[in-house]
């Protein structure tokens, strides 16, 4: 069912614009998240950067929402994506990046997650001795 509304959505640029169709997944234990802001930079053009709320449930971050992002200015090529989870205050505490294809005047589609780091494991010091 996902898929399908992911196609249909792909085929709804009829303005000749240029889209990404970003798909953002989450582990249960990201929580709350205030913003979430998307950076799209390409070499040869000024990077696209949009901050938005995320779709939340229960004070958190769903596991997996959908955004489309205008990339018009945007050339042929590839491009890096950087999603960063924002707190209250506007800090990143998490991110995560994915390279796209764009095409101009085309939806294209890439995906991230957000998940927290695990902390290393202990890397056999011992303990001092």
């Amino acid at each position: 069912m996902f898929f399908a509304f992911v196609i249909s959505t792909l085929s709804a640029c009829s303005s000749g614009d240029t889209v990404l169709a970003l798909t953002i997944s989450s582990t249960a234990d990201v929580g709350a998240v205030a913003n979430v802001r998307v950076t799209v930079s390409q070499p040869s053009a000024a990077p696209k950067t949009i901050t938005f709320a995320p779709e939340a449930a229960d004070g958190a971050i769903v596991a997996s929402f959908f955004k489309r992002i205008a990339l018009d200015g945007l050339k042929d090529g590839d491009a890096n994506v950087l999603v960063e989870a924002l707190d209250g205050a506007g800090t990143t505490f998490l991110s995560a990046t994915t390279t796209a294809g764009i095409m101009e005047h085309h939806v294209v589609a890439a995906s991230v997650q957000l998940t927290r780091a695990r902390p290393a494991a202990d890397a056999g010091t011992g303990d001092g001795g």
